[in-house]
């Protein structure tokens, strides 16, 4: 399942006699050796070498014959530089950087759109899963569903201990690499709008997703008895002031013939012409605020309306969007409806 992986590039020579320096550099991981491809005739002319393997080990070597070895315990880029010596007066020199890194085979296995993943184990995995996604986690297995249909290129980052027993091996940064190809990913419809008012009129924007189909229709209902509407983004005007709750029902065929429906509902607002509301999905209206009796809540997600008082204290909850506060004392308190919070004060 490991790989360690190597490269390198010669940098320079220096000579004054450059028959003595014709050195060749192998890949052995996790180490590396050179060759000194001169005349034997020449080689033996070679009193000594001081050889700087760019790790902090240095070797100086009488007699040092044509080739020689070193394997190194850490990834990274190492500067190697050999001196050659004859008869104690300095002949040339070649420098050489190499680059010892580490791969992992990164295995999957297929189980509809989900798939699992597996790679040699390590620590401190960063899983990047080639749909925008990724995962933090100290495992070397995770699972992760695709939504959508096609090819994707993930891959791991880990560190690595141990890649070689020989001298506990640490390599930090390794990577893995793999490819994936989802086919039967399903619809995955996800219904919404936004909608714009002026004055009663009421322009609706169709922000549905669905990456995986191949044909979609929708239905609007705008919660004042009104026939239905099939556009993308319709108008509507409203009649009268008042609180209706628009729906967007959508469905999604895909590719592969399945049906997919998501329903969405916003609840549209007059009773307050001059109040300003944020009708993004999932965000927190209120009014009146100041409120004396009947607060009423503009919200679509499916959270509890948690009502707290001044100290943090629970005192109210609810899946409605009215709250009749007479009952309670005089003072600011806070509604939370899932992450959203807004203070209220109570008169």
């Amino acid at each position: 399942m490991k790989n360690l992986f190597f490269w390198g590039l010669l940098i320079s020579y220096n000579c004054l006699h450059a028959q003595f320096c014709n050195f060749q550099f192998n890949n052995y991981n996790p180490g590396i050796s050179y060759y000194n491809n001169i005349p034997f005739n020449l080689a033996l002319q070679i009193d000594s070498m001081i050889v700087n393997w760019g790790d902090g080990y240095i070797e100086h070597l009488s007699n040092p014959g044509q080739n020689d070895y070193h394997q190194y315990c850490n990834c990274g880029t190492y500067n190697i530089s050999i001196s050659v010596f004859n008869n104690g007066i300095y002949n040339c020199s070649a420098n050489y950087q190499a680059v010892i890194t580490y791969t992992a085979l990164m295995n999957h296995t297929l189980n509809g759109n989900t798939v699992n993943f597996n790679t040699y184990q390590g620590t401190n995995y960063f899983w990047e899963f080639g749909d925008g996604t990724t995962l933090n986690t100290n495992t070397n297995n995770v699972s992760h569903t695709y939504l959508t249909n096609g090819v994707f290129y993930p891959k791991v980052t880990f560190d690595v201990y141990n890649a070689n027993a020989a001298c506990n091996m640490v390599c930090t940064g390794a990577k893995g690499f793999d490819t994936v190809t989802i086919t039967n990913a399903p619809c995955n419809l996800q219904s919404s709008f936004w909608a714009y008012k002026n004055g009663l009129d009421v322009n609706f924007s169709n922000l549905t997703t669905c990456p995986n189909c191949a044909s979609q229709s929708f239905e609007w209902s705008f919660g004042d008895g009104s026939p239905n509407s099939i556009l993308l983004n319709p108008s509507h005007t409203y009649a009268n002031l008042g609180l209706y709750q628009a729906c967007l029902y959508a469905s999604g065929i895909d590719s592969l013939q399945n049906t997919c429906t998501d329903t969405f509902c916003l609840d549209i607002v007059f009773n307050y012409p001059n109040l300003v509301l944020d009708e993004k999905p999932n965000t927190i209206n209120i009014f009146p605020n100041p409120v004396h009796h009947q607060l009423f809540i503009v919200n679509t997600s499916n959270f509890p309306r948690e009502l707290y008082n001044s100290i943090g204290r629970l005192v109210f909850t609810t899946l409605k969007n009215e709250i009749d506060v007479s009952n309670y004392a005089k003072g600011m308190y806070y509604l939370k409806v899932g992450e959203q919070e807004k203070k209220i004060t109570s008169q």
